[in-house]
């Protein structure tokens, strides 16, 4: 794939939407780029580890007194990430408040 400025400032974006076609060519007001993510392929033994489980993608699921946040707990946007910062952060409060 290619992107790069088209003649009014906006992003041209010349890409193969399907395996095998010839590319496809298309403006757009904005591109964002992101690499794939999948699990780590230590999560299985690290689950095991702590008694926790995985999700069907193979990210960690919490347990008991045990918090999962961010990378580990599968891909998120933006907005999702500040919301479970903070109620990951509240929930880890409310725990130690209760030990």
């Amino acid at each position: 794939f290619d992107v790069y400025q088209g003649r009014h400032g906006g992003a041209i974006l010349e890409y193969q939407a399907v395996s095998g076609q010839p590319p496809v060519k298309g403006a757009f007001d904005l591109v964002a780029l992101s690499v794939g993510m999948a699990p780590s392929p230590d999560n299985a033994g690290l689950a095991q580890a702590c008694g926790l489980s995985l999700d069907g993608h193979g990210f960690l699921n919490p347990g008991p007194g045990i918090f999962v946040t961010g990378a580990a707990k599968g891909p998120l946007d933006m907005a999702e990430v500040v919301a479970q910062a903070g109620g990951i952060a509240q929930e880890a409060l409310s725990y130690l408040e209760g030990c």
